[in-house]
């Protein structure tokens, strides 16, 4: 089999960094051939041009190359991946064919099973095809790729770099780019950390220490708890950059200068896997988590006590970075002054019926939508319906197009016809099943709700995604709780005792509803 080839490689500069991911194409190719014992003959390279027609200088120069006399001085066309090759079906098609007339077949990397000539290859060759037309086929993977490159070379991955760095800008290699360096006013707090934490101190007594030194985060802030178990576990202060998820994870060594050496990273880190433990659980869920907010504007938490025995919301930044002064608030008094102030200010007819009628709009609004995404959708099945048969119709009576030429066309039609009559079915089937009340029921309709209603609200199982699918937030505002709910229709003020939270605090603490827009 002969072995010459030839390698393409393009990119676009909207969707890729600067040539990285071109190099890395150019890598991956040559390695590939070297591996098959290739002899490459000829590199070409289109730089910031889009794939979607084949009006590219390199592209153009293969092809002339290529097809100039009658057999090609290469038997392969080398590709990173089928979408480099051309984006449009059309013209991967007609471009193929012209190179398999010469003797070139086109070759990928990463689809390399597209190559064999077997009835399945011309299958395949065409799902890929079809695919690469209208996706940006493996974006994750090209952008890693080159980002592998750029951090090798000593390069910033971009974004903010981490707490104890800052960015060196300048020309390298006669290219704009950034490197990490040490920040000297922000090292000292990572170095303090790592030493202290190695000396057998806890997280919030670090945290306090770097209080009472003055040593302050980024824009001035306190250090809190999390941050400092963060930084303990981050290898980038070992001059280790990670980035990707899951498969596509890297891993690069050496990509700036460290601020804390190997041996005292791997002892923090041993210390801290040693510390680590699973926490009981406990089968007790708090149904305002998420939900409930202290007056500092922080989130208020589950917390227990006694091994489980008591439950309690606590304010998380009093926890975290003990600046708050809110008492932690028994969790069974809250939420039941929480569930009766809802069940007052949903039984009531007039709230009801406020409701419904924003149901009812609701669905107005809705069924006015849909409709108008039925006419878009009839328009363009129309319009779908009548460039498939204008083309048979050429077909017909023209003497020298093939149905190969059109076909590929045809077929990208007939799956938009049948997309798009599948969706006009579920709309169908959705404007069936909405059936707006009319005046007339409307008052039955309300007697029913309610009944619905209080049979919901009186249930004694009331679980978390029922509270929060009514409640917005709560607020604790001294003594008060302030709910905005969900419903704008939904309004007043009602007070309730649920008693003092732990602490001195003895004033009679009383929860206020209240809604936005009234």
């Amino acid at each position: 089999m002969s072995n010459r080839c030839a390698i393409y490689c393009r990119y676009s500069a909207s969707k890729q960094d600067h040539g990285y991911s071109l190099e890395a194409q150019r890598d991956s190719c040559i390695e590939y051939a070297q591996k098959q014992g290739w002899e490459v003959l000829r590199l070409f390279e289109d730089k910031a041009v889009t794939g979607t027609n084949d009006q590219r200088k390199a592209f153009q120069e293969m092809l002339e190359l290529a097809t100039i006399e009658k057999k090609s001085p290469f038997e392969i066309l080398l590709v990173h991946n089928t979408n480099r090759f051309a984006r449009n079906r059309l013209d991967s098609v007609v471009n193929k064919q012209l190179l398999k007339k010469h003797g070139v077949r086109v070759v990928s990397v990463m689809q390399p099973y597209l190559s064999n000539g077997s009835p399945e290859d011309v299958i395949l060759e065409g799902f890929f095809e079809a695919l690469d037309e209208y996706y940006s086929k493996n974006l994750a993977r090209e952008t890693l790729k080159g980002m592998r490159k750029h951090i090798q070379n000593g390069y910033w991955k971009g974004g903010i770099p981490p707490l104890g760095y800052m960015l060196n800008r300048g020309i390298f290699e006669g290219k704009q780019r950034s490197k990490l360096i040490p920040n000297p006013s922000e090292e000292v707090a990572i170095i303090k950390m790592f030493k202290l934490y190695s000396k057998g101190f806890g997280y919030k007594s670090i945290v306090n220490q770097l209080f009472s030194a003055g040593i302050k985060g980024r824009l001035g802030s306190n250090f809190s708890i999390t941050q400092v178990q963060k930084i303990i576990k981050n290898e980038n202060y070992i001059g280790i950059a990670n980035f990707g998820h899951g498969d596509q994870a890297v891993r690069v060594e050496n990509a700036h200068p460290p601020l804390i050496d190997d041996a005292l990273f791997e002892k923090c880190n041993s210390m801290l896997k040693k510390k680590d433990f699973v926490r009981p659980k406990y089968n007790n869920s708090y149904l305002l988590s998420g939900i409930l907010y202290c007056e500092c504007g922080a989130h208020m938490v589950g917390h227990s006590a006694k091994s489980g025995k008591y439950f309690y919301y606590v304010c998380n930044d009093r926890i975290k970075k003990a600046s708050c002064n809110l008492k932690k608030i028994p969790r069974d008094k809250l939420e039941s002054v929480v569930i009766n102030e809802i069940r007052n200010a949903l039984i009531t007819k007039e709230n009801v019926k406020k409701i419904l009628k924003e149901i009812v709009s609701e669905m107005k609004e809705n069924r006015s939508g849909k409709n108008k995404e039925l006419l878009q959708i009839d328009s363009e099945l129309e319009d779908s319906k009548r460039r498939i048969g204008r083309l048979l119709s050429r077909l017909e009576e023209s003497d020298t197009l093939h149905i190969d030429d059109i076909g590929p066309r045809i077929r990208e039609l007939r799956e938009k016809v049948y997309t798009l009559t599948n969706k006009r079915i579920e709309i169908e089937s959705v404007l069936r099943t909405t059936v707006i009340p009319k005046k007339l029921t409307m008052e039955e309709s309300i007697e029913s709700m309610l009944e619905m209603v209080k049979e919901v609200i009186e249930m004694k199982s009331w679980n978390k995604q029922v509270v929060q699918d009514i409640i917005q937030s709560i607020r604790i505002e001294g003594d008060f709780a302030k709910i905005e709910y969900k419903m704008p229709s939904i309004s007043g003020t009602h007070s309730e005792n649920f008693g003092s939270p732990t602490g001195n605090r003895t004033p009679a603490a009383s929860l206020k509803s209240s809604c936005p827009n009234h």
